[in-house]
């Protein structure tokens, strides 16, 4: 059984204390494209019309992405780093052994998305004699979408044969949360419990 005597004393001891709590004053989500441009393995051939692989792929997304975030004159600024892994199967067969390979590579795709901020509101309710502090945490949650990848060709003279490039995309929707840490006089819940 809750012992609401307990609860009361509690209350009446600590009425002049305060505490330390973190409140949200933005929330946002949005979806961030992000890219890499790499030069395909040997073997791996596209379709010059529309840039669609021959061969086919799999991404694999190895870890989360690692994001950080940080408020810049009223910028919201996520960077980070997706890890993948991109196999090709049944590329072109290997002119020394005639067998079909897969290849398998992993890549690190870089992540970043700016977001202005025009929308965090500060508490000043001072009914309940919220202080407010100077530092804001930032946290970030995030996942993945969607990813492809297509090539097309690569027409710099002065490489030796034919050189495909590819571009890897990954859609991310990251959900990125501003908390504010306040002190709170817990006078004013003791007043409203002594209503």
């Amino acid at each position: 059984m809750h012992n609401f005597e307990n609860n009361y004393c509690l209350i009446s001891n600590s009425r002049n204390q305060k505490i330390k709590v973190q409140m949200v004053c933005f929330e946002k989500t949005i979806q961030s494209v992000n890219d890499l441009i790499i030069s395909a393995p040997v073997g791996v051939d596209i379709d010059g019309s529309t840039g669609k692989l021959n061969s086919k792929t799999h991404i694999e997304v190895i870890s989360p992405p690692d994001l950080t975030a940080k408020l810049d004159n009223h910028v919201l600024i996520i960077e980070g780093l997706l890890h993948i892994k991109i196999i090709f199967k049944n590329p072109k067969p290997c002119p020394c052994t005639d067998e079909m390979a897969i290849v398998c590579k992993e890549f690190f795709i870089p992540v970043q998305s700016v977001l202005p901020i025009n929308e965090c509101k500060k508490c000043n309710n001072k009914q309940c004699h919220f202080e407010c502090e100077k530092d804001f945490l930032i946290e970030t949650k995030s996942k993945v979408i969607s990813t492809s990848v297509f090539g097309y060709p690569n027409n710099n003279t002065n490489l030796a044969g034919n050189q495909i490039n590819l571009i890897i995309k990954a859609v991310l929707e990251i959900t990125t949360y501003i908390l504010e840490e306040k002190l709170i006089n817990l006078s004013c819940y003791y007043s409203h419990f002594n209503r």
